[in-house]
């Protein structure tokens, strides 16, 4: 599926990869799964799959290189997509893919010096990435039409904010997490 006759980079792992893998049930990384920027599958080569599978998929993230550490933490927020409506008991909505791809473009922007994110779902239908380091903390929740909120308590210190534009993450947001 995956053919690449370039070296391979220990440090880095596209997204595009991981999307396959996780909705084909795959645990073998192809040749070339891991790989330098420069070296990137292009989507149609990235996402070979049945037609509604891929242009679901088919988003900016997708082909994302990212760092090894955020790995985990994208597949337990693409794993999220598989709840439906009754995963936490009576009443519990089901994860709406739009939230997750949110989040999943935000991991893409984290910067790699940041720590990874744990990935939690919430009955509500919304997903979180939260960071914790004692008393510190920090989360960022997603909600439907990609809408999005901050809370970060660091040295008893907080900042709070909601934003929508995913071109950039908040300032503010990202100096509280460096402090984690």
């Amino acid at each position: 599926m995956f053919q690449m006759n370039r070296t391979l980079s220990p440090t880095t792992v596209t997204l595009a990869w991981l999307t396959t893998v996780m909705t084909a049930g795959g645990t073998t990384p192809p040749a070339g799964a891991n790989r330098a920027p420069e070296e990137q599958l292009a989507p149609k080569e990235a996402l070979r799959r049945n037609d509604q599978t891929a242009n679901s998929l088919a988003q900016p993230w997708t082909e994302k290189v990212f760092p090894v550490a955020f790995v985990e933490a994208y597949r337990k927020m693409f794993s999220f997509r598989a709840l439906a409506v009754g995963w936490d008991g009576h009443g519990s909505k089901a994860i709406l893919d739009d939230s997750v791809n949110a989040a999943l473009a935000f991991l893409a922007m984290l910067p790699s010096d940041l720590p990874p994110p744990e990935a939690s779902a919430a009955s509500d239908g919304t997903v979180d990435w939260y960071w914790r380091n004692g008393l510190n903390a920090a989360t960022v929740t997603f909600y439907k039409d990609r809408k999005a909120a901050y809370f970060a308590l660091i040295d008893n210190s907080g900042v709070k904010n909601g934003f929508k534009s995913f071109d950039e993450i908040p300032a503010p947001l990202i100096e509280s997490l460096r402090q984690l």
